[in-house]
């Protein structure tokens, strides 16, 4: 079976993949469905050495999820312990992981070992050479402005990390007025509000930066996030006990979360007899 070419090749996936058998019986993945998928994704990319590192924006999309979402369930699959960071080899960017097949092995014994038949990642890389564009011929000079050759050589004695970010979120959120306060309280809504739906109907739901940011606004509008999480529980149970459909987005609960509440019945009587009282006062004065 390791003769076979169908293995991922780390960055780039394969015709199967291979995963932990504790995985398949694990009772987590059956509340948390789409980190399982995110899991399956992992290791159709894993190579015959257990390392991967795929592109997270590749994996949201083929899943139909968001980059944070995947970058979420990669950090529940580190906890969990199916997944750990492996040591990344010269010119790669992102972040690389083996898969944990056995919970007993230390991190420095499953760490990958290359074969003869695999790349040895020990040095670094070759980069296709492109086109030697510095090594045409200059075209001779008419008289016109004399072009300025480029360099060549790096800048030196530069503080620039060659690592990128996995998870960088839109410049909406870091510009948006309401970031301070009700960004982070907006998001935690909205987690809850994901976990729920998998708890009460089973189903994936994905929310984006435009959920956040409305949901912010409905906050600083003075929705008070306990009571948003509470009715949305009540929405969530009630459409289920009646066979409805589960809601998709937050924009759903505008209405519900927005809307006045209603006044107890007893609370609106006192309130009538209270001033229907002040009322005869002043008529017997």
């Amino acid at each position: 079976m390791s003769d076979k070419p169908d293995y991922g090749k780390g960055s780039t996936p394969g015709h199967f993949c291979v995963l932990p058998q504790r995985a398949v019986i694990d009772p987590l993945f059956k509340v948390h469905p789409s980190v399982f998928r995110v899991l399956a994704a992992l290791g159709n990319y894993t190579s015959r050495q257990g390392v991967c590192w795929p592109n997270q924006i590749t994996i949201a999309r083929d899943l139909h999820l968001t980059q944070s979402t995947v970058s979420r369930h990669i950090k529940k699959l580190i906890e969990w312990g199916y997944i750990k960071y492996a040591k990344k080899h010269p010119g790669l960017k992102g972040n690389k992981y083996f898969m944990v097949f056995d919970p007993e092995i230390q991190e420095a014994d499953a760490q990958a070992i290359a074969t003869a038949q695999d790349r040895s990642f020990t040095e670094k890389p070759e980069i296709p050479a492109g086109p030697l564009t510095s090594q045409q011929k200059k075209k001779p000079n008419c008289g016109k402005a004399v072009d300025k050759p480029k360099k060549e050589h790096p800048i030196k004695n530069k503080d620039i990390h060659s690592d990128t970010y996995s998870d960088m979120h839109s410049e909406l959120i870091h510009n948006n007025i309401h970031n301070n306060t009700y960004i982070p309280l907006a998001r935690n809504v909205l987690q809850r509000f994901v976990q729920m739906s998998e708890q009460i109907y089973g189903t994936v739901v994905v929310f984006t930066d435009d959920h956040v940011n409305t949901l912010a606004s409905w906050m600083n509008a003075g929705l008070d996030p306990e009571y948003a999480v509470k009715r949305i529980k009540h929405i969530l149970t009630w459409r289920r006990a009646n066979n409805l459909d589960s809601p998709k987005t937050i924009n759903f609960f505008k209405d519900a979360l927005l809307k006045p509440k209603t006044v107890n019945r007893k609370d609106k009587a006192t309130k009538m007899l209270n001033s229907l009282g002040r009322r005869l006062k002043r008529t017997n004065r």
